[in-house]
């Protein structure tokens, strides 16, 4: 199968820790060099996993039709990338969020992201255990 998670680990610390953990005050031409630089490679890392669900027909989740802990790591994943995403785009630090999975647009905003993986994402925050155990403690 597919492993997605390891392509998210530098690009997840810093988009994290120098757009979220940062104050804003504190943001400088090197951090938003950086942010724009990992936001881009999101973009990438992305790609596959985006080819994978568009290849999957009607699947509704990573390893078939149930939801599995695949759907619990990289769904994780998502809500935090997609969560800096959107608020690197609301800051004008870069054109569109990873993210637009048509609920919470103030969050997440329209973005290029692509169908597959906004359709997903909002099949997983329609999971009354994904938005309790998850979401809401982002």
């Amino acid at each position: 199968g597919n492993d997605f998670t390891p392509s998210f680990g530098t690009v997840n610390h810093w988009l994290i820790d120098d757009l979220v953990r940062t104050p804003k005050e504190r943001w400088d031409e090197e951090l938003v060099g950086r942010v724009r630089k990992y936001h881009a490679e999101l973009e990438g890392a992305l790609a596959p996993f985006e080819a994978h669900l568009g290849s999957t027909g009607a699947r509704a989740h990573l390893a078939g039709r149930a939801f599995s802990a695949a759907d619990v790591a990289l769904g994780v994943e998502l809500l935090r990338l997609g969560m800096c995403s959107g608020l690197a785009r609301r800051e004008g630090l870069v054109r569109a969020s990873v993210l637009a999975p048509g609920r919470f647009p103030a969050l997440y905003g329209p973005g290029p992201a692509g169908a597959f993986r906004d359709s997903y994402f909002g099949r997983l925050l329609a999971r009354p255990a994904f938005r309790a155990g998850a979401w809401l403690h982002e």
